[in-house]
């Protein structure tokens, strides 16, 4: 059974980075849910809605570590990054922190942009598909929540630095699956931040948006 999971992966990595996040990053959203809630009642459309979501952005990790390691590859060669007789572990290092800078925080506002967009259609298909055609980028910027993203965003040297380092340790076709993983933990964290922004005063979130204008 573990060989033919091993194959999968192999022979398949686009479709097993979907399908992998899109079950462990929908379990990621419920427990952040759970700890924003307070109870595990969720909508079955929300998470209907989610899934392809999670599918995409699995599929841009799996696109994002490739692309990760040719560059982490080259500017070991060219002499920028130095291995100091540690190829493995630097290497590793290097490429999480590449993917981390130039990968993580984009990925991050685009999963906050379909998430708010699909909590505005209230998780109707219908709805969802009958406002791409009028959605727009910078509308949805403006109505990201940044104070709450930055917290998110901070944790990408803090925390996803040192875990994508142990994640490219693993063989290739084990470090999607790994990252998916950490999505569960990405939900943890989200719901975490979102419950700290909730126990704010409201006088004080005013006070910190009009700080922020």
């Amino acid at each position: 059974m573990f060989a033919l999971y091993v194959h999968w992966l192999k022979s398949e990595p686009l479709l097993a980075a979907a399908i992998q996040f899109a079950i462990l990053g929908t379990l990621g959203d419920r427990i952040a849910a759970r700890l924003r809630g307070g109870n595990w009642q969720t909508d079955k459309m929300e998470v209907l809605c989610k899934l392809p979501t999670w599918a995409i952005l699995g599929i841009s990790v799996k696109l994002a570590f490739l692309g990760g390691s040719g560059a982490t590859k080259s500017l070991i060669e060219h002499g920028y990054f130095p291995t100091f007789g540690l190829f493995v572990f630097f290497f590793a290092f290097y490429k999480s922190f590449l993917v981390n800078a130039f990968f993580g925080p984009f990925m991050m506002i685009g999963h906050r942009l379909s998430d708010d967009y699909l909590a505005r259609c209230r998780f109707s298909p219908a709805s969802i598909l009958r406002g791409l055609p009028k959605a727009r980028l910078w509308a949805g910027l403006e109505a990201i929540n940044w104070k709450s993203l930055k917290s998110s965003i901070s944790l990408l040297t803090i925390f996803w630095v040192p875990a994508h380092t142990l994640t490219f340790l693993l063989p290739e076709h084990f470090q999607i699956t790994m990252a998916a993983l950490w999505a569960i933990v990405l939900g943890l964290m989200l719901g975490y931040f979102n419950r700290e922004e909730k126990k704010q005063p409201a006088g004080q979130r005013l006070e910190e948006k009009a700080t922020q204008s």
